[in-house]
């Protein structure tokens, strides 16, 4: 059995972005569409014989995938926000230990206290599966957007929390 747990702060975060989102993908995909258009425009000016039909339909693709994201989210364990782990988050603020970087950016590292915290709890009382954290946000999760940053090496590895940049890689190491 696999479980998707998310942070306390993730349904206020998901609710204040996923409608910028949905716009951004709306926009890419229209762009998309329309360098498809201009190079089959660019081929057919010289003669070149190279048939593209591709054609994204922008109008149901953005709103599927805002659907999956929902769904995903209300299956999902939600953690309960405690204020202990708000606090050890704002030490990773002021110390600046990764994923908190000059400047701030609390948010990051309330999800870590309330995922290790979770990871702990489940290491502490038997639980031998892998734990997979997933996120695309290697700018702060990671060294040079590539490994995932000496902090939290250090922070995941005693409980067998292990990080994934996407889907496919956390069910290869789930064995899903």
């Amino acid at each position: 059995m696999c479980s998707v747990v998310a942070a306390s702060i993730v349904p206020d975060e998901f609710a204040s972005l996923v409608q910028d989102t949905e716009s951004e993908l709306k926009k890419f995909l229209d762009e998309l569409q329309n360098s498809v258009d201009n190079f089959n425009i660019a081929c057919q000016s010289v003669g070149l014989d190279i048939e593209t039909d591709y054609s994204f339909d922008q109008s149901t693709l953005p709103t599927t995938l805002r659907k999956l994201a929902e769904s995903l989210l209300n299956d999902s364990l939600i953690l309960t926000a405690q204020d202990n782990l708000k606090l050890q988050a704002l030490d990773r603020v002021v110390f600046q230990v990764a994923p908190a970087r000059k400047g701030g950016q609390i948010k990051d590292c309330i999800l870590i206290e309330e995922y290790l915290e979770l990871a702990q709890q489940l290491y502490s009382g038997g639980f031998t599966y892998p734990l997979v954290f997933i996120s695309s946000n290697t700018k702060d999760f990671c060294m040079d957007n590539k490994q995932l940053h000496p902090d939290l090496v250090k922070d995941f590895t005693p409980v067998n929390l292990h990080y994934c940049k996407v889907w496919n890689h956390a069910a290869h190491l789930l064995a899903l």
